[in-house]
């Protein structure tokens, strides 16, 4: 019992999930309570919807190839946690490295029982996010512009 509640596992949830997996494994025998533990943390986030850290990762490194793609829960607060603009110069290896310490970071704040993170209206536009660069102009705004771009070129 001592096990249990220094794993965390104290509530009637977490207990069912880890009689569940127990039950899928087939042992006769009861398994240890850290082992009960550790089932139980992880059928409690398959069915909260988080990905393992290798497959988080795996989604970061699609999201940087395509920024629009839409991330939803625990991959949103991951996602809401990186500096992205550091993720695109990085390294594979260090890209994995962020993302595994925003996953730390994600799970501590899942079984403190807290939300995730979700995106508010003042996050509608990021770096990701060029659409207010594709608006209409006039000619004039245009040649304006041209003109200014012509005036720092020639100041170089």
């Amino acid at each position: 019992m001592q096990t249990l509640v220094e794993l965390g596992v104290t509530n009637k949830a977490l207990v069912e999930h880890g009689l569940k997996a127990a039950r899928a494994t087939g042992f006769v025998r009861p398994p240890s309570a850290g082992t009960f533990c550790q089932w139980a943390w992880h059928a409690a986030q398959k069915s909260a919807g988080i990905p393992s850290l290798s497959e988080a990762q795996s989604i970061i490194i699609r999201r940087l190839g395509r920024p629009t793609m839409q991330l939803t829960g625990a991959m949103n607060h991951i996602s809401m946690n990186l500096d992205w603009f550091e993720m695109r110069r990085a390294s594979q290896q260090r890209v994995n490295d962020l993302v595994a310490s925003a996953y730390d970071g994600m799970i501590e704040h899942w079984k403190a029982g807290r939300a995730f993170l979700q995106p508010t209206e003042s996050d509608a536009m990021t770096l990701e996010d060029n659409s207010h660069l594709r608006k209409s102009l006039t000619p004039k705004q245009r040649a304006m512009g041209i003109s200014e771009m012509q005036k720092i070129r020639s100041k170089l």
